[in-house]
């Protein structure tokens, strides 16, 4: 071979060399091959040129908490399933909400298969915890003030279609690895299901499932048990969370981990539980009849209904989405008042929409609402839902009604926009085998919004 030959030889390698690290960069910034939303992103240097000139990271602090987070980064739908050309949304079109975008994102999404739970679960295996371990390492960067505010929170997960899909795009958002996490699994469920919700949560040591589950009858106290369930094995881990945070897996973030942090921290041990109206007030209506057990409720225990106790019980559905101090959840666990109010709730439909309302209602319960207003602070907003009901013009775009509440879709992305900027945290209720395009692109904010913080902190 001369020495021509040799010369180009040398010359093609290099040029496919670069090429890889070039791809490797491209993929990283788009995350194995997921839509790159937006086209410039102001908060960093560009992942693609930190690759090729390393000397554009060298102001960057190194410390363990300042490793750098992606500004994008994979679900398992783009891990499985690449999206199709047509199903590349363009998030600034639909949260500007320009109606031929949202009109072609709808009907693509009609021909969009989503993996199934079991191909999820045969990638998020307990045989893969390598995979799992490095898809939830990272993703974003943590504060100092994160860590020294461990949070808890508890999930509650049920047989359906892609419900495991939906519960594990959810913990994506809200996993940091020095928060704990409680997964209580509808005991229902298949057997294979459970199994491999179990296999999925033993590669992380920060998550794990109940070990008491409670087969869940829609509208019965079964769903406060489940809770209470999670509740009291937080209350055993060695993490010292200060406080809890209660899902059911349809809701969707809207702020970051370090902006709950600095909220809960403003709290100063107040719980935040949304205040409801007082059911037992036969004037009440509806509730007070679900009090009385004047609807059979199915899984309730046979017997009667007691009388009411001696204080007034509260309703709120909003409640079922709250943050609770640790000294409440010790109260909520072990007073004699909150275990009277679980066995009068025995008989009630949603007793879940009751309990944590009540107890925060009580004047002896830590960090109940009548101190909350007495230390002058403002109730965060920690989850809303839109009401079929009570919808406007331009509300629930789609119309797509389950249960008397609006699941969002892409067209629904303006108005979650505008409750991410009044400091809502969490949306309910959003179904990703509905529309897993609101998932990505409220992702890609959050994911913006953190590596601001990133750079804020680090450089």
């Amino acid at each position: 071979m001369s020495t021509g030959d040799h010369t180009n030889v040398k010359t093609v390698f290099y040029l496919v060399l670069l090429c890889m690290v070039f791809g490797v960069a491209v993929m990283s910034y788009r995350g194995l091959g997921r839509p790159n939303y937006v086209t410039s992103l102001s908060s960093g240097t560009d992942l693609v040129q930190v690759a090729i000139n390393p000397q554009s990271i060298a102001n960057v602090n190194t410390t363990a908490s300042c490793r750098r987070p992606p500004k994008h980064f994979p679900t398992p739908v783009a891990f499985l399933h690449k999206l199709q050309p047509a199903l590349e949304p363009s998030c600034d079109k639909l949260f500007d909400g320009q109606h031929s975008e949202r009109q072609r994102v709808r009907n693509a999404q009609k021909h969009f298969q989503l993996p199934s739970d079991a191909e999820i679960l045969k990638a998020y295996s307990k045989g893969n915890c390598s995979f799992v371990q490095n898809d939830f390492d990272n993703n974003f960067y943590v504060s100092p003030d994160e860590i020294d505010f461990p949070i808890a929170y508890e999930m509650l997960i049920y047989y359906q279609k892609n419900r495991f899909l939906q519960a594990l795009n959810l913990l994506k958002f809200i996993y940091r690895p020095h928060n704990v996490y409680c997964i209580h699994i509808d005991k229902g469920s298949p057997q294979w299901w459970i199994n491999g919700v179990k296999g999925f949560t033993s590669c992380l040591p920060n998550v794990f499932v109940a070990k008491k589950l409670v087969k869940i009858y829609y509208g019965s106290v079964s769903i406060l048990d489940a809770h209470l369930s999670c509740l009291s094995e937080l209350l055993t881990v060695t993490t010292p969370w200060k406080y809890v945070l209660t899902l059911h897996s349809p809701e969707i973030p809207l702020i970051t981990n370090r902006d709950i942090v600095k909220k809960l921290v403003e709290l100063k041990g107040h719980n935040i539980v949304t205040k409801g109206f007082n059911a037992s007030d036969p004037k009440s209506g509806y509730a007070y009849n679900w009090l009385m057990a004047k609807k059979v409720v199915p899984g309730s225990p046979p017997g009667k209904v007691g009388p009411l106790p001696n204080f007034p019980i509260y309703k709120s559905a909003e409640s079922i989405n709250s943050a609770l101090s640790r000294d409440f959840v010790k109260y909520a666990l072990t007073d004699s008042k909150s275990i009277a109010l679980r066995k009068r709730l025995e008989y009630t439909q949603s007793a879940e929409e009751f309990f944590f309302d009540t107890l925060n209602m009580l004047k002896d319960a830590p960090g109940n609402f009548m101190k909350l207003k007495a230390a002058g602070l403002k109730l965060p907003r920690f989850s809303r839902r839109l009401w079929a009901h009570m919808l406007e013009n331009g509300d629930c775009i789609d119309r797509n009604i389950r249960h008397n509440i609006c699941i969002v879709s892409a067209s629904d992305l303006p108005f979650i926009m505008k409750e991410m900027k009044t400091g809502l945290w969490f949306y309910n209720k959003y179904l990703i085998d509905y529309d897993h395009v609101v998932n990505d692109c409220i992702q890609l904010l959050l994911i913006q919004n953190n590596f601001k913080r990133y750079k804020q902190d680090c450089y």
